[in-house]
């Protein structure tokens, strides 16, 4: 067996390691989620804003950060697609900014990205978050 076949393994391994530990994150932040009852569909508001372009549309596993120091909103939680901010949930979730604070600040989310046409036929984007994934 060649030198290719031995880095071709380890790179399935690490890779299968990575994907494990990532589950395994997201299985317990969804086992806290729903034991402090913070299960439930947002929309997200701010995303036009967000600079998003059409790659963000669809599914995504996200994050939800509870932000402490927004002067609009204290109880702030901004989305995210990967390193991108997408948006933020509704103002004055309050609520759920305390129970995300209570999980370190952070919680894996399932975020939805659509886009649509106004009735004057400008495009526009929306999206949903789901908290408990």
């Amino acid at each position: 067996m060649g030198k290719w076949f031995f880095i071709t393994l380890a790179a399935i391994v690490l890779f299968v390691l990575f994907v494990g530990r990532n589950e395994s994150k997201k299985g317990k932040t969804k086992k806290a989620a729903l034991q402090h009852g913070i299960e439930g569909e947002y929309s997200i508001k701010g995303i036009n804003k967000s600079g998003i372009t059409d790659k963000y549309l669809g599914h995504h596993d996200g994050v939800s950060k509870a932000i402490t120091d927004n002067d609009y909103d204290p109880y702030a939680i901004a989305v995210y697609v990967g390193k991108k901010r997408v948006g933020w949930f509704p103002a004055g979730c309050v609520d759920v900014h305390a129970e995300i604070m209570e999980l370190g600040g952070t919680m894996y989310t399932h975020v939805y990205i659509g886009k649509a046409t106004d009735e004057d036929g400008r495009e526009f984007y929306y999206g949903k978050v789901r908290t408990g994934v």
